[in-house]
């Protein structure tokens, strides 16, 4: 399924910089030229411990996420919300359902940033990042044709320097943590 995914032609929202859609573009088109579009995060906690999944993924592969990043995609002419392009992800990287979770995932802010990949500079993010966060009434299993694995860590122990994750984390996900935005 993973390889299907990762080939399929999908179509992000392009944005300006104050986040108004000015049409689509092409996932692999958006992250090989840098085109600036919308991005959606999830900060996924149990007991008050932030879920973190290493990322199996073309861009930032190995990387940390906090706990999963995608795009609302264009389904025909019409842009999916954020919360179900957020339901989507959670089923497709960690086998979570609307009914796994405490409550649903609430808005905290969003942020532009630009990042390349540090072991494909072919692929970059470029986007305005919305973010969310939510409870979970488990620690999922995830997908491993998608993840590596999960870590469950505290934000005090995430925010110390010397944590072994920190160096592998998402750019994304350093920018929502300097923020304070989880």
């Amino acid at each position: 399924m993973k390889m299907d995914y990762y080939k399929k032609q999908l179509y992000l929202a392009r944005v300006d910089k104050n986040d108004q859609i000015l049409g689509r573009v092409e996932r692999w088109e958006a992250h090989q030229k840098a085109v600036l579009h919308r991005g959606i995060h999830l900060a996924v906690f149990f007991q008050d411990k932030i879920i973190l999944q290493q990322r199996r993924h073309p861009a930032f592969n190995g990387y940390f996420d906090i706990t999963i990043a995608s795009h609302p995609l264009f389904i025909g002419d019409k842009l999916q919300d954020d919360l179900t392009a957020l339901y989507t992800t959670l089923n497709r990287e960690l086998n979570l359902e609307k009914a796994d979770l405490i409550s649903p995932p609430q808005f905290l802010g969003k942020f532009h940033y630009q990042a390349k990949n540090p072991h494909d500079p072919r692929l970059q993010e470029h986007e305005i990042n919305h973010v969310y966060s939510c409870e979970a009434k488990a620690i999922p299993i995830p997908n491993y044709e998608f993840a590596y694995g999960l870590s469950v860590v505290t934000k005090a122990d995430l925010g110390q320097d010397n944590n072994f994750i920190r160096p592998f984390l998402t750019p994304w996900t350093k920018k929502a943590q300097q923020l304070k935005l989880f």
